[in-house]
C-alpha cells in the first residue's frame, strides 16, 4: 500500500497538490474498514503520471497490507478514503471514486486544495510551511470536520483519471 500512496503522493505534486492534512481520519462519521470493497480492487494505472500497474485486492494495495497501523480506509458509496498516517499523528488523505453505470465505468484520484474563500469554513489547528527555494506554500491542519464541511471538501476536491486493465 505504501508504495501506492507514493504514487498517488507523486501524482498529487506534479498537479497542485493537496494542502490539507487532517488530525483524524476522514470522514470522521464513518468506521474503518478491514477489506477494500470489491469495486476498487483490480489493476490500475494512472496515464497522466506513466504505466506503472498498482494492483489492489481485498487487503492489499501494491504490496502492503491496509491493516498495519499506517493507514485507516473508509468507504462512502462510489469513494473511498485512504488515510495514511504522517510522523506527526496527522493523516494525508487520497480520495479513489469508482463509478459504474451499465457497461461504463470511470476511475478517478482525487485531492482536496483549500483556496482562500474555503480557509474560514474550517477549524485549521496548525499550519506549516512547505515547499523549498522559489517555491513556498501551506499546509492547513484540519480538525472536527462535520458532514457538510466535508462533503464541500468532497465536491471541490480536484481529480486524475485513473483506468483499471484488470
Amino acid at each position: 500500500m505504501r508504495n501506492f500512496i507514493i504514487l498517488l503522493f507523486a501524482i498529487l505534486l506534479f498537479a497542485s497538490c493537496s494542502n490539507v492534512a487532517f488530525k483524524k481520519p476522514q470522514p470522521e462519521f464513518l468506521e474503518p474498514l478491514t477489506e477494500i470493497p470489491e469495486k476498487f480492487q483490480g489493476v490500475f494505472v494512472v496515464p497522466e503520471i506513466d504505466s506503472t500497474k498498482c494492483i489492489v485486492s481485498n487487503l492489499m494495495i501494491a504490496d502492503d497490507s491496509i491493516n498495519n497501523g499506517e493507514f485507516v480506509i473508509k468507504s462512502w458509496g462510489n469513494y473511498l478514503f485512504i488515510n495514511e498516517k504522517r510522523d506527526n499523528d496527522t493523516y494525508d488523505l487520497t480520495i479513489g471514486k469508482a463509478v459504474r453505470f451499465l457497461n461504463y465505468e470511470t476511475l478517478s484520484i482525487h485531492y482536496i486544495n483549500l483556496d482562500s474563500n474555503q480557509i474560514q469554513l474550517f477549524n485549521i489547528v496548525a499550519t506549516e510551511k512547505r515547499g523549498g527555494p522559489g517555491f513556498s506554500s501551506n499546509l492547513y491542519v484540519l480538525e472536527n470536520v462535520n458532514r457538510n464541511q466535508f462533503q464541500n471538501l468532497l465536491n471541490t476536491s480536484r481529480k486524475m483519471d485513473v483506468i483499471r486493465i484488470e
